[in-house]
């Protein structure tokens, strides 16, 4: 049985992201200096949300709140489900 999650009202599913742990340079990260933001995938919109009444689509990276949502684990991945309030930014890609 594949199980799936809706978000309702105005709240996302999104692909919990890594803080960095290391620089580029290899200094490890100390937890306090990762700051309040995290990076993520959008995988559901909320089902209330009308047709482009956010610029929050699914496949979106993002940046959200780093103690914001429900922690859900399901099928081997770990998700948030947060409120929109709570994401912050899209992050845009522009080498592509």
């Amino acid at each position: 049985m594949k199980l799936s999650i809706q978000p309702l009202g105005d709240r996302f599913l999104i692909k919990e992201g890594l803080a960095e742990e290391k620089t580029r340079g290899g200094i490890i990260i100390a937890d306090t200096a990762k700051g309040n933001l995290l990076k993520g995938t959008i995988l559901a919109v909320g089902i209330s949300i009308p047709n482009n009444s956010t610029p929050l689509k699914i496949g979106d990276s993002v940046l959200y709140r780093k103690d914001s949502g429900i922690k859900i684990h399901m099928e081997g991945i770990v998700s948030l489900l947060v409120n929109e309030s709570d994401i912050y930014a899209i992050i845009q890609d522009h080498n592509q």
